[in-house]
């Protein structure tokens, strides 16, 4: 039990901020998310202006694939997420590293 608290701990304090969903949409294997609010935290300069508020998720790995599940879950429980980037960019859209859904 300790275990799953101290984890649960640091994957908190990785992420910055609470993340809601207005769109998501699904081309080939990748997950193309849009958010409601602004980013705040995405400083990359491989981001296109349009594509700031859009997130890509590559869905044809094991780890995407789950976090397509975690992102699925939180719409259907209307919660927000919380998005750890992986500080590179995809077709100039800012590339997901983890989802993590909390309450």
């Amino acid at each position: 039990m300790r275990k799953f608290i101290l984890l649960n701990s640091l994957f908190a304090a990785t992420f910055s901020h609470a993340v809601t969903i207005s769109e998501v949409k699904v081309e080939e294997t990748y997950a193309y998310i849009t958010q409601k609010e602004p980013k705040t935290s995405s400083q990359l300069a491989c981001v296109t202006e349009p594509d700031k508020p859009v997130w890509i998720l590559d869905i044809g790995s094991e780890r995407g694939r789950g976090n397509y599940v975690l992102l699925t879950t939180a719409i259907a429980l209307n919660k927000p997420i919380h998005i750890d980037s992986a500080n590179e960019c995809q077709f100039g859209i800012e590339l997901i590293k983890t989802i993590a859904l909390f309450n």
